[in-house]
């Protein structure tokens, strides 16, 4: 069954609460045309997307390889 979108927004928001608590980050690969404008896909920023950045900068300075797929593009 499909529940609408404040309750998709409530869920996420309580599975996210529960992912920072454990020290890990909720990560939405899908989500609902309504709500996707409004969701952090990424979750929070981690101190070593700083690092990853630049290692990937590195590797793909023209960000030919899965323009999009990273946090930090």
């Amino acid at each position: 069954d499909n529940i609408g979108p404040d309750s998709q927004r409530l869920l996420i928001k309580e599975l996210t609460s529960l992912s920072r608590e454990q020290g890990g980050n909720l990560i939405i690969l899908n989500a609902d045309k309504l709500i996707a404008d409004d969701l952090d896909w990424w979750g929070q920023p981690e101190p070593s997307w700083p690092v990853m950045k630049t290692i990937k900068n590195s590797l793909d300075p023209n960000t030919l390889f899965n323009p999009g797929a990273t946090p930090f593009e």
